[in-house]
């Protein structure tokens, strides 16, 4: 399989960023050292390489603030992902809109409380280089500023993914050293086919649609296979088996020693829950 290391790029919808103005542009890279000492605790590690490891790729999900990130790194991860929007780390707004005023007023709540927002230069200046990241770009279009930032961080590699498939086509000309990874919701007929035509080198696909068959006929080509978001030991050993080369999940806890080989720590409460979970016994109720 083909290597690359460094840093991961994701990038799926939101409303379209505004224009930066060119005097705005660069500011972060300014900043004083007091505003970056909340990073020091991070240690500088070695870039990842992926596609040509002998297991997958395990890597944090949406680690938007110092505590998550941390902890993920606590928990072994390989890499982290990190939200960008709009030029600051956040999520974005959610492309299903709220029916009612008081569930827009409950995730409007949940965002400010959420630790989110702060400016991308700032974070990537602070972390940037220390750890491998997954950037998750959440505009289909990209800013100069914000093509500035990955093109700064692709001397340790690069992997873009987006579910604007059209993007993707533009940053494969614009970013010549990046793996390009195309993302999808859904088990299409020839895989292969969305690749080539968005002109990248695999997909990253969401867990429910991941099979055997996708990951052989992309593997046949000498193309990349990614699976998010994957909480659940059993369906995290079923992909080891499989091969895929990256694993992104919110509980690398539980995911990160099945992906090592690890022997397994089952609970009672795990133990309750995948016979609840199992595929027998939801046929049986």
């Amino acid at each position: 399989m083909p290597a690359s290391t460094g840093y991961l790029i994701f990038v799926r919808g939101g409303v379209p960023p505004p224009a930066v103005p060119a005097q705005g542009r660069g500011v972060g890279r300014s900043l004083g050292d007091p505003r970056r000492d909340k990073f020091k605790s991070l240690s500088r590690g070695p870039a990842v390489e992926l596609g040509s490891r002998d297991r997958p790729l395990l890597v944090g999900h949406r680690a938007n603030t110092l505590a998550k990130l941390s902890r993920y790194l606590r928990q072994g991860v390989d890499a982290v992902e990190i939200d960008l929007y709009e030029g600051f780390i956040d999520h974005g707004p959610d492309s299903i809109k709220p029916a009612t005023l008081r569930e827009a007023i409950f995730r409007r709540i949940a965002a400010l409380g959420n630790g989110e927002g702060q400016s991308a230069e700032e974070f990537l200046s602070g972390v940037g280089g220390r750890i491998p990241l997954v950037l998750d770009l959440k505009s289909p279009r990209l800013t100069e500023q914000m093509i500035a930032l990955v093109e700064a961080e692709a001397e340790r590699g690069l992997i873009v993914t987006s579910k604007f498939h059209p993007l993707l086509r533009e940053l494969s000309r614009r970013l010549r050293g990046a793996t390009i990874l195309a993302s999808i919701q859904c088990r299409p007929v020839d895989p292969l086919a969305i690749a080539r035509s968005a002109g990248t080198r695999g997909l990253a696909v969401e867990v429910g649609f991941v099979d055997a068959e996708l990951v052989q006929t992309l593997h046949s080509e000498e193309m990349l296979v990614a699976a998010w978001t994957v909480n659940d030991a059993d369906q995290a050993r079923l992909l080891v088996e499989l091969g895929v080369d990256m694993i992104v999940t919110e509980r690398p806890d539980l995911i990160g020693p099945v992906v090592r080989g690890e022997a397994p720590k089952r609970s009672i409460g795990r133990e309750i829950y995948r016979r609840l979970t199992s595929p027998r016994q939801q046929e049986a109720t």
